[in-house]
Formats: C-alpha cells, sequence, structure tokens
C-alpha cells in the first residue's frame, strides 16, 4: 500500500530527523485539520492550496479562538512539510512565503527565585519512606540538573555514573549529552538506589515506584506541584519550572550563556537568550527596591 505524501513526510520526520513521537502527533493532528478546512471550503487537497486560501484557513484558526502563538505553530509545521514536498518535486510553488503572521506577545519562561529553589531541596521535610525518597530525587534532579520531564522518566540506572558524577541524557532528535552534578545531588540519587536496590523489579529505568511499575510524567508533574505548592504562591508549579529556574539562576550567578546551553540541551543560543530576559527584569526589580535614588 503506497503511503500517501503526509505519511511520508511524519516518517522522514521520525526517522531522518528523530523527532519525538509528541511533536510527530502534533504535526499530524495540523495536517489533518488544514486538510479537512481546504476539503470542507474548497474541495481541494493541501498540495492545491493557495496563499489567499491559507490566509483564510488563519481567519478560521483566529475567529475559533486560537492563540496566535498556536497558528505559528501550525504555519511553522505547515511550511516545514511544503519544504518537504518541494524538495521531492511534489509541488513547485510555496504558498506560505506571501503570509504575515499574527504578532506573537513575548512570554518569559516561569521561574522561581533562588530562595524558594533552596527550600524545595533543604527546608522541606520529605517523608522517611521510599515514596519520599523517589519525590525528594525527582525535585533535585529536575532542577539540579536541568532535564526536562521526558528525559528525567527515560533515564536508565547506565545513564548515571556515581563514580564521575555525571548523567549521560537522550535528548529531543536522539541528541545525546553529559551533565555533571553536585556532591549533593550525587547524596540523593545514591540514598535512593539503596533503596531501590531492595526492590524486585527488572526494569532498567533509573526512577521507578515502591510497587516496581515505572515513574510517568503524569507523576512526576503531580510530584514537582505538590512540594512547589508549599515553597511558591506561583500560579504555574511544573517540571519545566525548575528547568527554567536553574538556568535563570545560573545566569544570575554569572554563568556563560553557552554552558546554559549545552546543559539545556539548546540547538542553538537563541532558544537560550531568553532566560536573559529574566535576569534583566531581576535586576529591574532589585534596583527599584534597593537604589536609593529609585
Amino acid at each position: 500500500m503506497l503511503k500517501s505524501i503526509e505519511d511520508q513526510f511524519l516518517e522522514y520526520l521520525e526517522v531522518q530527523r528523530k523527532y519525538s513521537q509528541h511533536s510527530i502527533v502534533a504535526y499530524r493532528n495540523d495536517l489533518k485539520q488544514l486538510a479537512e478546512y481546504l476539503f470542507n471550503a474548497y474541495t481541494l487537497t493541501i498540495q492545491e492550496a493557495t496563499t489567499p486560501m491559507l490566509r483564510s484557513w488563519m481567519v478560521f484558526l483566529i475567529s475559533n479562538g486560537f492563540s496566535p502563538r498556536t497558528i505559528h505553530r501550525k504555519i511553522s509545521g505547515l511550511r516545514a512539510f511544503i519544504r518537504y514536498q518541494i524538495k521531492n518535486e511534489y509541488v513547485k510553488s510555496n504558498p506560505t512565503l506571501g503570509l504575515i503572521l499574527p504578532k506573537v506577545a513575548k512570554k518569559l519562561p516561569v521561574f522561581i527565585p533562588q530562595k524558594q529553589t533552596q527550600n524545595l531541596l533543604d527546608t522541606i521535610a520529605y517523608p522517611e519512606t521510599f515514596d519520599g525518597s523517589l519525590q525528594r530525587t525527582i525535585c533535585w534532579l529536575l532542577y539540579c540538573t536541568g532535564i526536562r520531564v521526558s528525559e528525567l522518566v527515560s533515564l536508565k540506572d547506565s545513564n548515571i555514573d556515581f563514580y564521575n558524577q555525571q548523567l549521560k541524557v537522550l535528548g529531543k532528535r536522539n541528541k545525546e549529552r553529559i551533565i555533571p552534578f553536585t556532591k549533593e545531588l550525587l547524596d540523593v540519587l545514591y540514598s535512593y538506589k539503596q533503596l531501590k536496590n531492595q526492590l524486585n523489579t527488572a526494569t532498567n529505568l533509573f526512577l521507578v515506584k515502591k510497587n516496581g511499575k515505572i515513574v510517568t510524567t503524569k507523576f512526576a508533574y503531580l510530584t514537582v506541584k505538590t512540594y512547589l505548592g508549599q515553597v511558591t504562591t506561583e500560579k504555574k508549579k511544573s517540571p519545566h519550572v525548575l528547568r527554567h529556574s536553574i538556568a535563570t539562576h545560573m545566569l544570575e550567578n554569572g554563568a556563560d550563556l553557552g554552558a546554559v546551553r549545552d546543559l539545556l540541551g539548546h540547538t542553538s543560543l537563541a532558544s537560550t537568550q531568553v532566560y536573559i530576559h529574566n535576569t534583566i527584569k531581576r535586576l529591574k526589580e532589585v534596583h527599584q527596591k534597593s537604589h536609593p535614588k529609585a
């Protein structure tokens, strides 16, 4: 059975570009949504779409409550799909070139102050149980290493080098990076590992529950939400907040932008530079509160 152009494109993203399953699903849904719109409105396919038709789709999205940021994401995926078609000579022109996208308001990453993260790590009394050790390990790992929650739950025993105090992470598009960690985190990891060794589990994943089942992203999210709720009133409480926090704190403490990029696994400095805005914002707040002439 011949695969559709859309399926070929998605396979290309998955196999050659190493996109995550989450991204593949998003691309698939966006292309399906556009295909349905074009068929219902014009009885045409994506390959036959013109710039005015795509403009009308954008108007349709806006009128149905889609945010500018979401529209940017959908058009970005469509552009990638059309570039793929042009490269493989399925189409000759790119109708997205004439599109003017709605402006997206700059949104700074949510983070919590250093004092609150110190409370999360050092002040909170985690239960003296296996579950308590697991939850403490999750919070420490996410903040101290800046890894994504998807990277956290896929960590294997073999990924953690206790002797050299570093862990190997398989990030987006299967890009591997090495992250060093502190003696404090080493103690937390080792304490949890001793308890885990008493379990009868066959999995090679590092993080498991007491019943031997693996830790899911949902479990990690609920853990972070619970414990962040004890140290901050910030509305957003998620694993990514801890990732944003360590990046911001490192820059506040004088870390090199390139080092933070490598820690987070960003492909370019542009993705990391957003945290500079947080440090400038923080500097302005301190200036307003402490400067004698403010």
